[in-house]
């Protein structure tokens, strides 16, 4: 009893194993290549081709086709040879064929047969290639189960298209990596080989899917024009195309504001910002003027031209200002050139100490003395350029600050002082006095007076316990015997003035 039921064990274990060899090993007829893309007019062939057999004696099938689209030209027998059966039908599109050993079989995987086709110029589109009565005998004449895969052949005259999604044509770029996004599409191909040209020459290849966009990165390009190529190439060998031409720009541009030059002052007057912008590649660049770090004009200037822009000091407001100029060329890059100036709106002013007004003096001179040199007021004084004074509408005498007018004689006089700052504001200041020499005391006469007046002083200078300004007559700084000489020159003389 358990010998017979390990003999059913053994059975069933042997029949698993050969059903798993079976499964393994299965023997298929197909159509190779099962897929294929011809162009229209172009001849192809096929294989049916027989995989695994073992012991097979003879083989037949029938292979149908679209007689429209294409007729078969002849059959070349495979792996069997002998007492071979050949038909063509191309009105009804069929191959029919059938071969037989006399002994023996054949064991293994080769075509059974192949068959030829022209196909038709007109014709585009795919088409079934189906296998029908496909047997398999073994030399015992027992059929071979055998599982039947059928083909298709695409006849296709029209080209792949692509487009090139990005860079956008005229496109700039700088330092960055460029990348090629592009969309290539086929009719029937589901991948395609793609070449990507850079001014003609060859710099990337692959497979893109069909109807997916691909993106390739090409690195960093060099300072030029580049026109690139994206070529698309079905499995026919047809081909599309697109190109862009992009522009890359390792350099930035350059500005130069040419005036006004830095440290300048101005007044009220508008005055131009100019200035000179330069690229290596660009016709325009855009530009920003700002003033004190806040935008004030923008625009577009054209390459290696001169630009002006008109500011207006007033609306600046007094004092200190940076403008800054800056320019962007059509890939991005950026450069700026800046000044600082200066803006006085308010004119200096000038006060006139000495001389005072209609007085008499009796040196032959006057001390022409103002206020703090006539420092420029204001929020943001430019400095005082020039001063000078005219006396009774003469040549103007230019001086650095207080200063002694002489030599005068006894008469009436008037001096005009003026004041001119940086940015060309002036003030003015008239007064008019009088003098008669020797007349220290201002009675209207030259006479005893006056002389004791002179003694009392004589021989001191400024700063001296005694010292009268009024009795150094020469202007020379003291008191001595010059001024006595002049005193008695004019003793007993009456002033004109008085």
């Amino acid at each position: 009893m358990e010998k017979k039921k390990a003999s059913i064990i053994w059975v069933a274990v042997v029949l698993v194993l050969i059903g798993a060899v079976s499964a393994v090993d299965a023997t298929t007829v197909s159509v190779e290549p099962a897929t294929q893309v011809i162009i229209p007019g172009d001849s192809f062939s096929v294989d049916v081709y027989v995989t695994d057999v073992t012991n097979m004696a003879a083989d037949g099938a029938i292979l149908h086709f679209d007689p429209n689209a294409m007729q078969a030209t002849g059959i070349t027998a495979g792996v069997i040879t002998t007492f071979p059966i050949e038909q063509i039908d191309n009105v009804t599109g069929t191959v029919t064929f059938g071969y037989a050993l006399t002994t023996g079989g054949y064991t293994g995987s080769g075509p059974l047969a192949t068959i030829d086709f022209d196909t038709n110029a007109s014709a585009e589109c795919w088409f079934d290639l189906n296998l029908t009565d496909v047997e398999l005998y073994d030399s015992d004449v027992q059929l071979i189960p055998a599982e039947v895969v059928n083909g298709t052949v695409g006849l296709d005259n029209t080209p792949p298209t692509v487009e090139i999604i990005s860079p956008e044509d005229g496109e700039w770029f700088d330092s960055e990596s460029v990348n090629v996004t592009f969309h290539p599409w086929d009719n029937k191909d589901q991948e395609l080989d793609y070449k990507i040209y850079d001014n003609g020459e060859e710099i990337k290849n692959g497979t893109a899917a069909n109807c997916t966009e691909t993106e390739v990165s090409l690195g960093v390009l060099e300072d030029c024009d580049h026109v690139i190529r994206v070529n698309v190439t079905d499995g026919v060998g047809l081909e599309g195309s697109a190109e862009v031409t992009i522009h890359v720009d390792l350099y930035p541009p350059t500005v130069e504001i040419i005036s006004p030059e830095t440290c300048t002052w101005f007044d009220s007057e508008p005055f131009n910002v100019t200035f000179y912008p330069w690229d290596n590649k660009a016709d325009m660049l855009d530009y920003w003027v700002y003033v004190d770090g806040v935008e004030y004009a923008n625009g577009t200037a054209e390459n290696c031209t001169i630009t002006n822009i008109t500011l207006d000091p007033v609306e600046l407001g007094e004092c200190d200002h940076v403008i800054r100029v800056n320019v962007t060329d059509y890939a991005g890059k950026t450069n700026s050139s800046e000044v600082t100036i200066h803006v006085d709106l308010t004119p200096p002013t000038v006060e006139i100490i000495s001389p005072e007004w209609e007085r008499i003096y009796a040196s032959m001179c006057v001390r022409l003395n103002f206020t703090a040199e006539a420092e420029d007021p204001g929020e943001c004084p430019s400095g005082i350029a020039e001063m000078y004074y005219e006396l009774d509408g003469g040549e103007p005498v230019y001086i650095d600050g207080n200063v002694t007018v002489s030599p005068l004689d006894d008469g009436w006089y008037c001096i005009n002082l003026t004041v001119v700052d940086n940015v060309s504001k002036e003030d003015n200041e008239t007064v008019c006095f009088g003098v008669c020499v020797g007349d220290i005391d201002g009675s209207g006469e030259v006479y005893l007076s006056d002389l004791l007046a002179l003694a009392q002083a004589y021989n001191s200078k400024p700063g001296d316990a005694n010292w009268n300004e009024d009795a150094d007559l020469d202007c020379d700084g003291k008191v001595y015997v010059s001024d006595l000489l002049i005193l008695a020159q004019n003793y007993t003389k009456e002033c004109p003035v008085a």
